[in-house]
């Protein structure tokens, strides 16, 4: 069954074997790239880059309709051709499969898997942030190890903020790098490390937050 690449979190679809249609072939075509004709979609990998987000390693250019993979064409191990997708270029209805034959394709793969993820192997830190799923609801959906957090200081109006996660403290608070500039004066800046909080408003909804005195580190 079909579902849009909208309905899959990174959860869903990071360190698995996809099938997503792809407009984008129509350029790659354009290209030293060959594409079949009949290819609308490729055959990918999805996993995390820390920086670039959520992304897709194109391993095959495939038919969505006709559920076809052309092995024979593919880019990396007949074309020699990188195709590495993030996923803002796809359209968020463009649809999404998980091939019923994964673990063969899997072991086809295998060894072209194996060095993409040998070189985007995260820190222990951050590894342990993407299995807290309570702070999912914060998460960019492009970029799952940035999450959305309220900064606040009695003396300045709250402002929401983005960090990067890259672990935990030594008494369990999230670590993140800020990375974007308060627009207020606070005495933080984008690149220090700081101390996240998650805590519950008085409504009982949950939410990021930090303060100034929770900064770990300047920016370097």
């Amino acid at each position: 069954m079909a579902v849009t690449f909208a309905d899959c979190g990174f959860r869903d679809i990071a360190g698995k074997l996809i099938v997503v249609e792809c407009p984008l072939l129509k350029r790659l075509g354009q290209t030293s790239i060959i594409v079949p004709d009949g290819a609308d979609s490729i055959l990918a990998y999805a996993y995390i880059d820390h920086e670039q987000g959520l992304s897709l390693f194109g391993l095959a250019p495939a038919s969505f309709e006709t559920r076809t993979i052309y092995n024979e064409e593919s880019f990396t191990a007949v074309q020699n051709q990188l195709v590495l997708l993030r996923s803002g270029s796809i359209p968020p209805a463009a649809r999404v499969l998980f091939p019923d034959d994964a673990e063969e394709l899997g072991k086809r793969y295998s060894e072209e898997i194996e060095q993409l993820e040998t070189g985007h192997t995260p820190s222990k830190g951050v590894l342990a942030t993407r299995g807290i799923d309570q702070i999912d609801p914060f998460r960019s959906p492009e970029y799952p190890d940035d999450v959305s957090v309220v900064l606040a200081s009695d003396a300045l109006p709250p402002e929401v903020v983005w960090y990067r996660l890259e672990g935990t403290t030594e008494d369990g608070m999230l670590a993140g790098i800020l990375l974007n500039e308060p627009d207020s004066d606070y005495p933080v800046h984008e690149g220090d490390l700081m101390a996240l909080d998650f805590t519950k408003a008085e409504d009982g909804s949950p939410f990021l937050v930090t303060v100034p005195d929770l900064l770990i580190s300047r920016a370097e």
